[in-house]
């Protein structure tokens, strides 16, 4: 995991919208870096969606996953 992916996932410690994510991981707000950097780790189990249900939903946020 990178220093990037690693900053990410602390800081959705609290439900964040993918804007919010790629505003902090200094990039612009694309169908690419949403999969590069949110959709990936959410594969990965790293975040979770607060809405599984329905993944394109308008407000939909990410939140880090608490491993054990």
């Amino acid at each position: 995991m990178t220093n990037k992916q690693k900053d990410i996932v602390n800081f959705c410690s609290v439900p964040r919208t993918s804007r919010e994510i790629l505003k902090r991981a200094g990039v612009v707000y694309h169908t690419k870096n949403i999969a590069k950097y949110i959709t990936s780790l959410v594969a990965a189990g790293y975040l979770q969606m607060t809405n599984p249900d329905n993944p394109t939903a308008s407000n939909q946020k990410y939140k880090k996953v608490n491993k054990r």
